[in-house]
């Protein structure tokens, strides 16, 4: 299905980011949009593999609640662009060996639409917030995966923002 008929608001010339802490979507988002904020940056997601050990995206702030607030600000004639971060602090990186650029992105894609309504996205762009750990893992090779991105992870996420785009993100 085509999103031709999907409108995003442009990036502003000048950013004035918010981002929601771990899942937040409560009336300070509001808040915070009358406030200046025209960048909204919501908390976050990760691309890993499901239970089925397919490429899922998992976690994140209740989609219900995102477009809740979504309408609230366009009722008030606010139109902040809204980015979903994926990653952050102790989150995992993207599974090498797993699938292509392409494969996430479609993933990510399928994902943000069906969050969505009429078949739009429901967020604008991504913030990539890969970061990395400080849990205690069992081995050093363990620790050291968690605290270094691939070359393929940086690839992934190289042809994923690429495909993104080319999408209209």
């Amino acid at each position: 299905a085509s999103d031709d008929h999907c409108r995003r608001p442009p990036l502003p010339n000048g950013l004035v980011v918010g981002y929601a802490s771990w899942s937040e979507c409560d009336s300070r988002i509001v808040e915070a949009v009358r406030g200046g904020v025209n960048v909204l940056v919501w908390f976050a997601v990760n691309l890993a593999l499901n239970a089925s050990s397919h490429p899922a995206v998992l976690g994140g702030p209740e989609l219900a609640c995102v477009r809740s607030t979504q309408q609230v600000l366009r009722t008030e004639g606010l139109d902040p662009v809204h980015m979903i971060s994926i990653g952050g602090w102790n989150a995992p990186h993207i599974p090498d060996g797993v699938t292509s650029a392409d494969g996430w992105f479609d993933t990510l894609h399928t994902w943000n639409t069906a969050a969505g309504e009429h078949g739009c996205a429901l967020f604008d762009g991504i913030d990539w917030d890969l970061e990395g750990s400080d849990a205690s893992p069992g081995t050093k090779r363990e620790w050291v995966a968690a605290n270094t991105m691939s070359v393929e992870c940086l690839r992934v996420m190289g042809g994923v923002s690429v495909r993104a785009r080319r999408h209209g993100y």
